[in-house]
């Protein structure tokens, strides 16, 4: 990746407390020297980088997403995601550990997961992870609980343009429609990028990838500026980036 010489930014659902130490760190110490955008949080909190003698990490636009809510509406939603930890037939099967940390406010986005977030990523961890992965597999366990928050939230879905997306293996990603991972790309069309490739593992249905498929989709201004390819890997990524050049 040090070695890519295209213009690119990165896009990536989660944030800069994880980020930091799983691309921005590495990617310096392995040798990139270079600037570049990144859009993390799912897309619409933004920093600019420039990798020269030292690494600059610069935070230059946020979305507030409780702000854009209301207080009101951010409360009931909350409250809302709360109770349905509590249902029954949405809590964890017994070979799961569920951990606290169940709602992360990231300011420009909420990333709720029902088995709880680690604060570090071990062996024990990475256990509960997959068994979680087979129990939402078997069950469709995610696609229940997005159904069931769709009709408690459909006031806020209407009114606010609430969304709710399929984030990683285990939990949700709850944004807004337009600060997704959407912003990233018109944002950088309008500051003159002529032909985007979006490269990302989630371009289906309920992924927090697929926003980007359905803008381009329903694309109508012309030739659309824009194109998706996904990835099933870091190897597949790297394949990729070397068919179009990017090296």
């Amino acid at each position: 990746m040090s070695k890519l010489k295209i213009p690119f930014a990165l896009v990536a659902g989660s944030h800069m407390g994880l980020l930091k130490d799983q691309f921005f760190i590495p990617f310096y110490e392995n040798g990139f020297r270079g600037i570049f955008d990144a859009f993390i949080s799912n897309g619409n909190t933004r920093y600019k980088c420039e990798y020269e003698k030292k690494m600059k990490i610069e935070q230059v636009f946020i979305f507030d997403l409780k702000k854009h809510l209301g207080e009101k509406n951010y409360e009931e939603l909350i409250g809302i995601l709360k109770e349905t930890l509590r249902l029954k037939r949405f809590m964890m099967p017994s070979n799961i550990t569920v951990l606290p940390e169940k709602i992360t406010d990231r300011v420009s986005m909420i990333n709720f997961i029902p088995m709880g977030r680690a604060d570090s990523e071990g062996p024990k961890q990475q256990e509960d992870r997959r068994r979680f992965v087979e129990f939402d597999k078997d069950t469709n366990y995610r696609r229940k609980v997005i159904k069931h928050l769709e009709g408690k939230l459909r006031r806020i879905f209407r009114e606010k343009k609430l969304r709710i997306l399929l984030g990683g293996q285990t939990s949700f990603d709850i944004v807004i429609d337009g600060y997704d991972k959407t912003y990233p790309l018109y944002t950088l069309k309008k500051e003159g990028w002529e032909k985007i490739i979006f490269i990302g593992d989630a371009l289906y249905p309920g992924g927090n990838d697929y926003v980007i498929q359905e803008y381009i989709n329903n694309w109508k201004d012309g030739e659309c500026p824009y194109e998706t390819i996904k990835t099933e890997g870091w190897r597949n990524t790297i394949e990729i980036l070397k068919n179009i050049k990017a090296f």
